[in-house]
């Protein structure tokens, strides 16, 4: 019943490393080796290098391996691995017992094209006389969305939904809200599903993290959280974690709250769910972060408070962010789809400090075609010429 835990693997292979023209060894405690694979034996697969083909042969234990991803797209399982104990000699039937996952074909819904332009086709106006010829200091970048992104197919409809920062009211972040159109469930795997920054790195939405607070006294007492029980369950889905709670040594009193991550979310038909935020624990609180689109430069020049001026195309900005959605209408993932969305820098929007706040654009000084489909990092931090 380890199925869905070779999606863990071998979709971020597709997705994070854009279907490059290599081997790829998914280790079983998580890391991954570009690789030229050379020879399958029975305990072992030999490799070489993919940035030195040139180089030396290397080998790996099969008992070693969750999976290989060959560049033609085929995939391969190393499940039943059999170790003996007395010669120490390791056999492997998974090479004829390979588990194949099929990607479907992502088709956008009729809807898509509209969704993008409501997000970049925004016009943005000052309300207020008195800030008509008044020079900007800093700036929010505005954000648009790639044409060829997928935001909606024929199951889900994803959304960039505004929020504020809990650290501070004057933040301004999103969250990924996921909408489910259909009339069957939809299984997200957070495992697969990632936040790619503009210099490439990637994080997925799982990160098999536990947070514990504790709201009281204790003498000696002991927490152990986070025990991971049946990885993937019958079914898949069902029964992914377990707290694993274990409090032994002294005594303690009062409440201890322990939140742990679920690599999957149903979503039921006809609701939304929203991707989760990174926590940050702050003594006795955890909070959510989130997501924000810091951008890597934007060049100096004139601009008015609360005038905006495009700046770049997705052609040639300096900054894209993506963001991969994997998800199933089956609980096992024996097919499953992407959505494969980017976020560019668009242009700039004027800002100024004003004492120890600065103007938020969201009251009443600015217009906008559609608040809710408006992309923003806020106050950049330098000054225009």
């Amino acid at each position: 019943m380890k199925a869905l835990r070779l999606i863990a693997f071998t979709t971020v292979c597709t997705v994070v490393c854009h279907i490059s023209a290599q081997d790829l060894i998914v280790k079983k405690d998580g890391t991954v080796i570009q690789a030229k694979v050379t020879k399958v034996g029975t305990q072992e697969v030999e490799y070489k290098k993919w940035s030195n083909q040139n180089g030396p042969q290397y080998s790996i234990a099969v008992a070693d391996i969750l999976a290989i991803n060959y560049k033609n797209g085929e995939k391969e399982t190393f499940e039943n691995v059999v170790t003996n104990s007395d010669n120490g000699e390791k056999a492997s039937t998974a090479a004829s017992n390979a588990i194949m996952f099929k990607e479907e074909e992502t088709i956008e819904s009729p809807e898509n094209k509209n969704l993008i332009d409501l997000y970049n086709n925004q016009v943005l106006l000052p309300v207020k006389p008195k800030y008509k010829n008044k020079q900007a200091r800093m700036l929010f970048a505005v954000w648009g969305i790639t044409s060829n992104s997928v935001l909606s197919d024929s199951h889900i409809t994803v959304y960039f939904s505004k929020i504020y920062g809990k650290v501070t009211e004057d933040v301004i972040g999103y969250a990924v809200l996921v909408t489910n159109k259909s009339d069957e469930n939809v299984y997200i795997d957070l495992a697969n599903s990632f936040k790619i920054d503009c210099s490439g790195n990637s994080k997925p939405y799982y990160t098999n993290k536990t947070y514990t607070t504790n709201k009281s006294s204790s003498a000696g007492g002991g927490l152990n959280v986070g025990a991971v029980t049946g990885a993937l369950g019958i079914g898949g889905v069902t029964g992914t974690l377990a707290n694993g709670i274990n409090v032994g040594g002294g005594s303690t009193s009062g409440i201890t709250v322990t939140e742990t991550e679920e690599r999957f979310l149903v979503v039921p038909p006809h609701s939304s769910v929203t991707l989760p935020l990174e926590k940050q624990a702050e003594k006795n609180t955890i909070i959510e972060i989130p997501e924000r689109f810091k951008p890597h430069r934007i060049p100096a020049f004139d601009l008015k408070l609360h005038e905006y001026k495009d700046i770049y195309t997705e052609q040639n900005s300096t900054s894209v962010y993506r963001r991969i959605i994997t998800y199933s209408t089956s609980p096992d993932f024996s097919t499953y789809k992407k959505l494969n969305i980017g976020i560019f820098l668009k242009g700039a929007l004027g800002d100024y400090w004003t004492g120890p706040y600065y103007l938020r654009p969201n009251l009443d000084e600015l217009k906008a075609t559609n608040w809710d489909y408006l992309i923003l990092y806020d106050s950049v931090g330098r000054s225009l010429k």
